[in-house]
C-alpha cells in the first residue's frame, strides 16, 4: 500500500512513536525542602549510538522545546509552558500532563529549526561510547543526531519533569518532589526512502488518478530521511523515467527542503534529461561533493510538471511515472549502494472506442430511422460536439482547445478519447444530408475505483440512464455490464427545390385557379345583368 511503503523510520514518525512515551529523567529536589526551584537540573540519556566511519565525529545536541515554569523568584515551580520560538509549532499541546507530540508537531518544530535556541551538547565517554548524557534544566527536549554516516538517526523526544513523591499531589500537600530517572533508545534506518505523488495542482495535496489528454500533471518525489555523507564516495540522486503519454516539462524541476526553502539548482543539484529514454536525472552529488548535509534527517522534494500528450494509453492501461532512489549506505566505501522505487499511476478513459481494441467499441453508433425489419442502419458523417455543460454552450476542451468534431464512422460509430472521470454533454450539431438534427444532449459519465497504490481497479460509463461497467485484475479488464447505445435521425420529407420544377408547377397550377375563377365571375355577373 502507497501510505504503508512511506518510511516509518523516518523522523517524524519515529519522534511521534517516542513522544507518545515521553520519559522522565532524575534531577535533584530543591534544597529548601519545597516544590523544585528554576537551579534544578537532570540528566538526559540517549543510548545505541553508533559510531561514524569517518573523520567527523557524531553530534549529538539537545534543543529544548518545553520548559518548567517558577514563581516565588525561582524558588516554587509553578508549570510548564512551550519556549517562545516553538509556540506556534506546539500550540495544541497539553502541558499539564505528559507531552504527546504528533509527527505534524515534530515537522513543524524541525522546520522553525534551532537557531538562537541554546544547544545542550551531549557527550559520551570511552567507557560508554555509545551513550551520550547531558544535564539539563527541567523541561522537554528534542535530540538531534548529525554526523554519523553510516546510519540515518531519527530525532527523540526526551524529558525532565517532576513526579509527585510517593504517588502524592505535591502542589495540594506540599511535599518534596524528585525526578525520576530514564533512558530513551534512538531509532535508527539504515537508508532513505523515496515517495512519489501526481497531483493536479502545484499546490494540492491530495494525488490525481484521472486525467484528460492536455491536462498537466504536478508531481513530487520526497526523499526521507536526508543522509549524512562524511567520505569520499557519497551517492544520492534520482532517476525519474516517464511514459510515452508524458512530455516533461524540464524548466520546471525544482527542489525544495521541509522547511519550503529552494535548493539551488546547479550549485545544489544537477539535472539531466535524456529525452530519447524520457529519463530525468536529478543528483544531489556536484562535481563529486554531497551537498545536503546540513538537512540530514530532514528531507527534500523534487517537483516537475508533465502534460499528457496524444500517446496516452487508455482505460486500464495506467500511463507510468516510476522514480527510482539510487543511495550508498556508507560513503567512505564503493559498492555499498542501495536503492528505493515508487510509481505514479495516471488513467484517461475512451468511449465509443477511440482506440482500436479498446473495451468500449461500439458503445456509440449513430443510426437512421428503424426500417420494417428490427434493426437500424448506421448512418455515417453525423457531427457532434462534447461540452461540459447540460446546455451545450460550453464546448470541451483539452490542453486549451476545443475537443475536435466527433463524426461517426463509416459503421456509424461514435469514437471520444482522453477523458478523466466526470461529466460530459454530446450533441449533434451537423446532421448527414436528408436527416434531420436529433436534439438531445447526451449525458456521459465516467467514474472510476482504485487501490492503495493508485491502480485502477474498476471504471463505470454511463450514457443517460444506460450503464457499462468494467473490473480490472493485474491489468487484465473484464466488461462486467455491456453497453450499447444508438443516437437515431429522422429522415426529412422530400420537397422540391427552390427554383426547379416544383416552382413551375406551382406557378402554372395557381394561374389556372385564377383564370378559372376569374371566368366564374364575370359569368355570373352577366347573368345578374339579364
Amino acid at each position: 500500500m502507497k501510505k504503508m511503503k512511506k518510511f516509518f523510520a523516518m523522523f517524524l514518525t519515529l519522534a511521534m512513536v517516542l513522544g507518545m512515551s515521553v520519559t522522565t529523567f532524575a534531577a535533584s529536589a530543591g534544597t529548601d525542602g519545597k516544590v523544585g526551584t528554576n537551579d534544578d537540573k537532570g540528566t538526559i540519556t540517549v543510548s545505541g549510538i553508533a559510531g561514524n566511519t569517518g573523520t567527523t565525529p557524531v553530534s549529538v545536541t539537545a534543543y529544548q522545546i518545553i520548559k518548567a515554569t517558577y514563581g516565588n523568584e525561582g524558588k516554587t515551580f509553578t508549570g510548564y509552558e512551550v519556549v517562545d520560538k516553538y509556540k506556534t509549532a506546539l500550540s495544541a499541546v497539553n502541558t499539564e500532563a505528559d507531552v504527546n507530540l504528533s509527527i505534524e508537531q515534530v515537522n513543524a518544530v524541525v522546520a522553525a529549526g534551532f537557531a538562537d535556541v541554546t544547544p545542550y551538547v551531549m557527550r559520551n565517554t570511552d567507557a560508554a561510547p555509545t551513550v551520550y548524557t547531558a544535564e539539563v534544566p527541567v523541561g522537554t527536549y528534542i535530540v538531534m543526531i548529525e554526523n554519523a554516516d553510516t546510519v540515518i538517526y531519527s530525532p527523540v523526544i526526551v524529558s525532565v519533569a517532576y513526579k509527585a513523591e510517593n504517588g502524592g499531589n505535591a502542589f495540594d500537600e506540599g511535599s518534596v518532589n524528585v525526578i525520576d530517572d530514564g533512558n530513551a533508545w534512538v531509532k535508527e534506518s539504515s537508508q532513505p526512502t523515496v515517495d512519489k505523488k501526481a497531483k493536479a495542482n502545484a499546490t494540492a495535496t491530495d494525488e490525481v488518478h484521472s486525467v484528460n489528454i492536455g491536462d498537466t500533471v504536478y508531481y513530487d518525489v520526497e526523499i526521507n530521511p536526508v543522509p549524512y555523507y562524511n567520505g569520499a564516495s557519497p551517492v544520492l540522486n534520482i532517476v525519474d523515467t516517464l511514459s510515452r503519454g508524458l512530455t516533461l516539462n524540464v524548466d520546471s524541476v525544482a527542489v525544495t527542503t521541509a522547511a519550503g526553502n529552494a535548493l539551488v539548482k546547479g550549485t545544489d543539484y544537477t539535472v539531466v534529461y535524456d529525452e530519447t529514454a524520457q529519463k530525468l536525472t536529478v543528483d544531489f552529488v556536484v562535481n563529486g561533493s554531497y551537498m545536503l548535509n546540513d538537512l540530514q534527517g530532514s528531507k527534500v522534494t523534487v517537483s516537475y510538471n508533465a502534460v499528457v500528450n496524444d500517446s496516452a494509453v487508455i482505460n486500464e492501461n495506467a500511463n507510468n511515472n516510476d522514480v527510482t532512489l539510487n543511495f550508498t549506505r556508507d560513503s567512505n566505501t564503493t559498492g555499498n549502494d542501495g536503492t528505493g522505487n515508487d510509481k505514479t499511476y495516471t488513467y484517461t478513459f475512451d468511449v465509443g472506442g477511440a482506440v482500436q481494441g479498446s473495451v468500449t467499441e461500439g458503445m456509440l453508433t449513430k443510426t437512421g430511422e428503424l426500417n420494417t425489419t428490427t434493426s437500424s442502419t448506421a448512418l455515417p458523417g453525423a457531427v457532434f460536439n462534447l461540452y461540459t455543460d447540460l446546455e451545450c454552450t460550453t464546448r470541451y476542451q483539452q490542453g486549451g482547445v476545443d475537443y475536435a468534431d466527433v463524426v461517426s464512422g463509416a459503421d456509424g460509430s461514435l469514437a471520444i478519447k482522453g477523458l478523466k472521470e466526470g461529466v460530459y454533454y454530446l450533441k449533434e450539431t451537423t446532421a448527414p444530408t436528408g436527416y434531420s438534427l436529433n436534439e438531445h444532449a447526451f449525458k456521459i459519465e465516467i467514474d472510476a475505483d482504485y487501490d492503495n497504490d493508485g491502480k485502477l481497479t474498476n471504471w463505470t460509463v454511463k450514457i443517460d440512464d444506460k450503464e457499462g461497467a468494467f473490473q480490472v485484475n493485474n491489468g487484465t479488464v473484464t466488461p462486467t455490464k455491456e453497453l450499447e447505445v444508438e443516437i437515431p435521425n429522422t429522415k426529412l420529407t422530400t420537397l422540391p427545390s427552390t427554383g426547379g420544377i416544383g416552382t413551375t408547377v406551382f406557378t402554372i397550377g395557381g394561374c389556372a385557379i385564377m383564370i378559372i375563377a376569374a371566368g366564374l365571375y364575370f359569368s355570373l355577373r352577366r347573368k345578374t345583368a339579364k
